[in-house]
């Protein structure tokens, strides 16, 4: 899997999608984070709130779509085909419970997706 992407279709907590941290993690047991560093691009961004927020290690600051208009999606470049183990998605700390629908997509060429 070369993209890895975070499909939001709802939010309970806010009219937005919103993600702090996209940390993708590789296969056979390593702990490193393959998306830290990678570009990522979205669909949308509300004003400062750009997809380069969700993955610069810094828990205060995300991501967040336009408002209102969903579905939306971010989405990480590893820049190689790698093996994902797991995909950790966070939110900054303090923020109220809320719930967001989604689906996480892979894909080899950026542009053919599946669960």
């Amino acid at each position: 899997t070369r993209f890895v992407r975070v499909d939001i279709t709802a939010n309970t907590g806010w009219s937005a999608a919103q993600l702090s941290e996209l940390e993708v993690r590789g296969a056979g047991g390593s702990s490193a984070d393959l998306a830290a560093g990678k570009t990522l691009t979205a669909s949308s961004t509300n004003r400062s709130r750009t997809p380069a927020d969700a993955n610069d290690g810094n828990r205060d600051s995300y991501w967040a779509s336009r408002e209102g208009q969903f579905p939306q999606w971010i989405q990480a470049d590893l820049g190689a085909s790698l093996g994902v183990d797991r995909v950790v998605l966070r939110l900054p700390d303090g923020w109220t419970a809320r719930s967001q629908t989604l689906k996480l997509q892979g894909s080899a060429n950026g542009t053919d997706f599946t669960d």
